[in-house]
């Protein structure tokens, strides 16, 4: 509205400018050559003139008013849009608030959370470390159960080769009570055999006294006697050979036993 404003009255301006020149042209020329022609023209330019300059009057009295209503509308459109403006600005304020209270939100968040992780850390380093302590440990333990089972073992060992030499030593015990016994028990038939030859040589010289008499008697019971005595010894010693024989042959056998149980 300004800029039109002042349009209207530049032109307003360089109008009137060119009628005046116009006008003081037709006044040369009137004083020059005085006709009523040309005055009559001077008069009706001279009021078309003051029209004109009643109408730019007008003009500029309107130009001005609506400059006015311009301004007021401006004025008030401007203080809508001030309006508009100011509570956009209070709203962007309060956003601007709230986008710095979420943001320090979220630094103290983000600050916890990173405490947080560091403790988590130090946790996990903790765990870790207590994890390869208990791994050495169970290393140590390991090896002390390998050391202490192959201790073990050894004493097993050593106490089976024990038992096995008891047990080859009670085996051979055992042989020789058997041994024993048997010997025992051919030694009570040897017994058994001097008693018959004591009983036969005693029944022989009692029925050679009673046979014989006197000198005869006594000469007979020498010969059955020493006959007798003889065939009995020969029969008992070689019974006895027999038994010594079958005594050393099951020594021989209970040993080579004995020595390859030991083996």
């Amino acid at each position: 509205m300004h800029l039109g404003s002042s349009m209207c009255k530049s032109w307003s301006i360089l109008v009137a400018g060119r009628l005046v020149k116009c006008i003081a042209c037709l006044l040369y020329l009137a004083g020059r050559k005085a006709s009523p022609l040309l005055l009559k023209m001077a008069g009706r330019i001279a009021s078309s003139l003051l029209l004109l300059k009643r109408i730019v009057e007008r003009v500029a009295s309107l130009l001005l008013l609506l400059k006015r209503i311009a301004g007021r509308v401006a004025s008030l459109l401007l203080k809508r849009i001030a309006g508009r403006v100011a509570s956009l600005l209070l709203l962007l304020k309060r956003i601007a608030g709230r986008i710095a209270s979420l943001m320090l939100l979220l630094k103290r968040i983000a600050g916890r959370v990173a405490s947080l992780l560091l403790l988590l850390k130090r946790i996990a380093e903790r765990i870790a470390s207590l994890l390869l302590l208990l791994k050495r440990i169970a290393g140590r333990i390991a090896s002390l159960l390998l050391l202490l089972l192959k201790r073990i073992a050894g004493r097993v060992a050593s106490l089976l080769l024990l038992l096995k030499r008891i047990a080859g030593r009670v085996a051979s015990l055992l042989l020789l009570k058997r041994i024993a016994g048997r010997v025992a028990s051919l030694l009570k038939r040897i017994a058994s055999l001097l008693l018959l030859k004591r009983i036969v040589g005693g029944i022989a010289s009692l029925l050679l006294k009673r046979i014989a008499g006197g000198k005869a008697s006594l000469l007979l019971k020498r010969i059955a006697g020493s006959n007798t005595t003889l065939l009995l010894k020969r029969i008992a010693w070689r019974k006895a050979s027999l038994l010594q024989k079958r005594i050393e042959g099951r020594i021989a056998s209970l040993l080579i036993l004995n020595m390859i149980a030991g083996r």
